[in-house]
């Protein structure tokens, strides 16, 4: 799976660390040697959700143009992980598979949180840039306006302007050509 931006790869690490605590001996041991299909039916499902994770994460951040992080973005991501963390930090989840249905419930929940958060926020910096190139562009397409009108006014102003002619015959010929088109 390609990992594109920061949110996705913390994620992803996120839960390795999860799934290595889980194959952690102390936990193991619980569940071995009767309870083992369980186990690994846990383990698989603790995969699966990783990839669903890791695909909302990309639905959501794929519709925005910029997802740098930033440092007041990775505070909020650092404020937004505490919870999680904790969450992970509670040994009695680990015990039973009841138990740990409940914990990835509630892990879904604080992550699909965090996602949409990190969203909003990411989603309302792309707002204001949106802003801003729109401003740029309309500045740009006045002052192109302006040149236009300009270089047409000079055109305009020089064909109404005709050279001082010195020759007599010369203007003759064009009083009678523009009489000609009167007529």
């Amino acid at each position: 799976m390609q990992l594109n931006n920061f949110y996705e790869r913390d994620l992803w690490t996120e839960w390795s660390k999860r799934m290595a605590l889980f194959a952690n001996y102390k936990i193991r041991r619980h569940y071995y040697p009767q309870n083992m299909d369980t186990y690994y039916d846990i383990e698989k499902r603790m995969v699966s959700l990783r990839r669903e994770q890791i695909n909302n994460a990309k639905k959501m951040f794929s519709n925005l143009d910029d997802v740098r992080l930033r440092t007041s973005h990775s505070q909020l991501w650092k404020m937004r992980c505490d919870p999680i963390k904790t969450h992970d930090e509670e040994p009695s989840y680990w015990l039973s598979s009841e138990n740990i249905e409940v914990f990835l419930e509630k892990l879904a929940i604080f992550e699909n949180e965090r996602l949409e958060f990190m969203y909003d926020k990411l989603a309302q910096l792309n707002a204001a840039k949106a802003l801003l190139r729109l401003r740029e562009t309309t500045v740009k397409e006045e002052k192109q306006k302006v040149g236009k009108e300009k270089r047409a006014k000079t055109i305009r102003d020089r064909k109404v302007q005709e050279p001082v002619r010195r020759s007599n015959r010369v203007q003759q010929n064009r009083k009678r050509e523009v009489f000609a088109q009167v007529d």
